[in-house]
């Protein structure tokens, strides 16, 4: 079976098995939060901080890719090209989406309240989400299909 289907499955059932797992309310809370505006910020920096970290790796990776990428390998396609480009793509939307939470969340600072679940911000930690992991996943195909030729 070629490595690339294979890789697509796996990440397919894992995305799948994600949605199974039990949501968080059975936990008793132990303490409670003596500031949770400020908690709230420090958690929302937290994120961005990840997500910013791995479209730095995705933009490194992708870079490689696009430079050297046919020279590690002698059936490089169009295909591969336009994957790595497709990285970029979501990277570039993650990294603007950072950019929305933390103007979003500036104003709600302005204006004395904060709240994760306000449309904006929570929108823009989706799109974080989701397009840096469109882009790990687009960044991991183009290295399963080079594999593939090993």
């Amino acid at each position: 079976m070629h490595l690339g289907w294979i890789y697509v499955f796996v990440v397919s059932a894992l995305v799948l098995a994600s949605h199974f797992l039990p949501e968080g309310g059975g936990l008793e809370l132990k303490y409670t939060l003596s500031d949770p505006g400020q908690s709230t910020i420090d958690y929302m920096l937290s994120v961005s901080e990840l997500i910013v970290s791995l479209n730095s790796a995705v933009f490194v990776v992708a870079g490689a890719l696009a430079f050297k990428g046919d020279a590690w390998t002698l059936s490089w396609k169009r295909l591969d090209s336009v994957i790595v480009v497709g990285a970029l793509i979501l990277g570039a939307t993650s990294y603007y989406a950072v950019y929305v939470q933390h103007m979003s969340a500036l104003g709600l600072i302005y204006a004395g309240t904060i709240s994760p679940f306000q449309s904006d911000i929570f929108l823009a930690m989706q799109v974080q989400y989701y397009a840096t992991l469109g882009a790990l996943f687009l960044v991991g195909l183009v290295f399963v299909r080079l594999l593939n030729d090993k």
